[in-house]
């Protein structure tokens, strides 16, 4: 394993860089062009995202409490989706270039992205884990059903807000 310690550091650095890289767009200003924005879209994707994963975390690792999974699944979904907006509360609106809501309209921001995926990851996973890991026989089924139904989520909320929200820089 040391052999290739190096090799391995500069293959994962070089990863990072490809997923994370942001492209800058010096003095130039986002215009949305859709009718659409992310927040649009966001009270019928916190609709799918919720039946999608009380569904799944319900029936697959047979907990079969729906509605306690329903609340679990809603108080870890309430806490991730609010996680990234408490932070870019605190980091980038500390220096006051844009207010919170000036930030909707005129910066390009996406609800989702692979930030959030590892934010949701991050905040959800314990959460559901720990209030459900005693209605289940299959605590192995219930971590990676909650994994798989926050990736699959986190997917199809960031392919629909590509898809209906767009706009350019000018």
């Amino acid at each position: 394993m040391r052999k290739y310690k190096a090799g391995s550091i500069m293959i994962i650095a070089g990863i990072y860089m490809i997923l994370f890289a942001t492209p800058v767009f010096a003095d130039s200003s986002w215009k949305w062009i859709s009718d659409m924005r992310p927040y649009d879209v966001f009270p019928f994707v916190v609709i799918g995202t919720l039946l999608i994963e009380t569904i799944s975390i319900n029936y697959i690792p047979k907990v079969n409490k729906l509605a306690k999974v329903f609340c679990v699944v809603t108080l870890g979904n309430l806490l991730s989706y609010a996680a990234p907006y408490f932070f870019r509360a605190i980091v980038c609106y500390s220096d006051h270039i844009y207010s919170f809501t000036k930030s909707l309209v005129h910066v390009p921001l996406y609800n989702i992205g692979i930030a959030y995926l590892i934010i949701t990851i991050i905040i959800e996973l314990p959460v559901d884990y720990l209030l459900l890991k005693k209605d289940t026989k299959k605590n192995k089924t219930l971590i990676f059903t909650i994994l798989g139904a926050n990736i699959l989520t986190t997917a199809l909320v960031a392919v629909v807000e590509r898809t209906l929200c767009y706009g350019y820089y000018i």
